[in-house]
């Protein structure tokens, strides 16, 4: 689909993720088409997803290409078709496109399943949307989260079946992050010329020192990037600009070590056994 999903954010779920599905279906035409994939009029959903107003109208119409009654009046997107209406309508444009499992479909991802807090929250979400999300025709599901909240969450009697076993995944090994950093650059540049303040082997270093968490070592990155802006980085070379990023981190390691004066010896020695342990 056009973009991920995250749950806890207000307002209908799988309504914003029928709306998501019918933009999807537009961004892909011409893939759908080329594949040789039956496709509903889009004409109608195009004016539905880009005009804030709708047509007035009254029920036993065809919705979006269907004989679907969807009675809709003059209201903003919010409002739009009626709810029943639109859902059986994607629904059946799903179908249209994707009649078998063999057939292909979209692949939805709902990330961050974290962001709950607990398990139990997950859970409850996720069961939630078993017999409407989840069990849409054309969509499958990859859910992302930490490890401990995904296996707890799918673990419901409810989801058996439903839901796959885990996969963990590793963190990337540290001669894939430059790889990584490097494809990163090239898909943003937006010029020829443009320089990363943090190059891939920067940031494969930064990724060391964050313990292989790539969110922490981006936001080395992004803190180093602002720090060197002051510092005339665009005008130095990448050797110098990676002589820098050790400065920095000695820097910040300074300020960190000025704020554990509070840990006690039984505290560091925990650290040093847990540094000991991972080596």
């Amino acid at each position: 689909m056009v973009e991920p999903f995250q749950l806890g954010t207000e307002g209908d779920f799988e309504e914003e993720v029928l709306f998501v599905i019918a933009r999807s279906i537009i961004q892909y035409e011409a893939a759908f088409t080329a594949a040789g994939k039956k496709l509903p009029k889009l004409d109608d959903v195009r004016i539905w997803l880009d005009n804030p107003i709708l047509r007035g109208g009254g029920g036993g119409g065809s919705a979006l290409g269907f004989g679907a009654n969807a009675s809709y009046s003059q209201s903003t997107n919010s409002g739009g078709f009626s709810k029943s209406g639109f859902r059986d309508t994607v629904k059946q444009w799903l179908t249209l496109i994707f009649p078998d499992k063999s057939d292909g479909a979209f692949i939805g991802v709902i990330d961050n399943l974290e962001l709950l807090e607990t398990s139990t929250e997950a859970r409850r979400a996720l069961e939630s949307m078993r017999d409407t999300v989840l069990a849409l025709p054309g969509v499958k599901w990859v859910l992302c989260g930490a490890n401990g909240i995904v296996r707890s969450s799918v673990g419901s009697q409810r989801l058996t079946g439903v839901v796959g076993d885990p996969i963990q995944v590793a963190p990337l090994g540290t001669d894939d992050i430059p790889v990584v950093i490097e494809r990163r650059i090239e898909a943003n540049r937006l010029r020829a010329d443009a320089i990363a303040p943090v190059e891939p082997l920067g940031f494969a270093h930064f990724y060391q020192v964050a313990g292989r968490n790539v969110r922490i070592a981006l936001k080395h990155a992004q803190d180093f990037s602002i720090w060197l802006h002051g510092n005339n980085g665009p005008q130095l070379s990448s050797e110098d600009r990676l002589q820098l990023l050790e400065v920095w981190l000695a820097e910040q390691a300074s300020l960190y070590e000025a704020d554990t004066t509070s840990l006690t010896p039984t505290g560091w020695n925990f650290f040093d056994s847990v540094l000991a342990f991972w080596g």
